[in-house]
This record gives structure tokens, sequence and C-alpha cells, in this order.
């Protein structure tokens, strides 16, 4: 049985699942994370009874790898051109970790072009969106941290007709 890895770090979080996304090799980075042995770094291999779920989306998918725990994973990947809803969500916050290049992140009205590695925080309450301006799909870790819905999706703009109808009646 091959195990999911997880690094927590204060710094950092390191997601390795046996489904081939990851783009650091588990063999390559245990032994150097046992090593250091920082108090701030805790390895943690699960055995691989974790539920995968791909949910196909019309901006492209994402892979749910753990649901309500005390945060949930996901990597969502997102077409080339395509872009997801403007959203808010009013009982989770989620962070964000750029695997590829070419995701552009927009919270509030600020507009930022992700590098391969980096990583942002939406909070709680805060619009926000995804968009791939690469030629080739793109994927971000998502962890959302609080209670997870996806009935807790409030979308004020939407590409693909989805916007909530609460919204669309107060504009």
């Amino acid at each position: 049985m091959k195990p999911a890895v997880f690094v927590s770090t204060i710094f950092a979080v390191y997601s390795s699942l046996p489904c081939g996304y990851s783009s650091y090799e588990p063999k390559r980075i245990l032994p150097k994370l046992k090593r250091i042995n920082h108090k701030y770094c805790k390895v943690r291999v699960i055995p691989r009874r974790i539920e995968l779920r791909h949910i196909k989306k019309p901006w492209g998918s994402f892979d749910e790898y753990a649901l309500n725990e005390r945060s949930t994973v996901k990597i969502l990947t997102v077409n080339p051109g395509a872009r997801t809803s403007l959203q808010s969500h009013r009982h989770r916050k989620e962070f964000w970790v750029a695997l590829d290049k070419g995701i552009r992140v927009q919270i509030g009205k600020e507009k930022i072009l992700l590098r391969k590695g980096s990583n942002i925080l939406v909070k709680r309450g805060a619009k926000h969106r995804l968009q791939c301006e690469g030629r080739l799909a793109a994927r971000i870790l998502e962890i959302s941290i609080g209670e997870f819905s996806e009935n807790d999706i409030v979308r004020y703009e939407d590409d693909y007709g989805r916007v909530t109808a609460r919204v669309s009646r107060k504009r």
C-alpha cells in the first residue's frame, strides 16, 4: 500500500498523494526532513485509505482528498483561459498553493499572478476567483479551513450561468 504524505511546518504545507499530482517525490523529500528534524516540522505518513473524489466543473475539475476533518484539501485544475466564479464563503477561509505557473488570483479588487510554489490566504467573506492564463491547465492546492460545504458558495459573477439567485436579484 502506497502511503499519502502530508508535511506541515509553520512556513508551508507539503502534500504528496499517490495519484501523480505531487511535483516532489516523497522518497527524495522525506530523508531530508528526517535529517533536519526541526521542531517546527511534523512528518505524517497516512495509510492510503483516503477517499479521493474527482469532481468535474465547467472551468476544469477538482480532486478532493479530505472533507471536514479540520480542513478540506483539494487540488483544483483550471483549464487554459477558464476561470472560477467570483465568489465568497461565510464559513471558511482558503489557503492556496500554486502547483503550476499561469494562475492569476483575484481577491477583492486585487489581481495577482502566482508563481509556482507561491501561496496566498483568502479570508472568510472575501470575494475571490482563480483564472488560468497559460496554454496548459494549471493546478492549485486548496486547503479550506472551517466548515466546508459547496452550499457555502455565494457567486457574484460566473461565466457558466451559476450566479447565486439572491445575489442576481440585488443587481
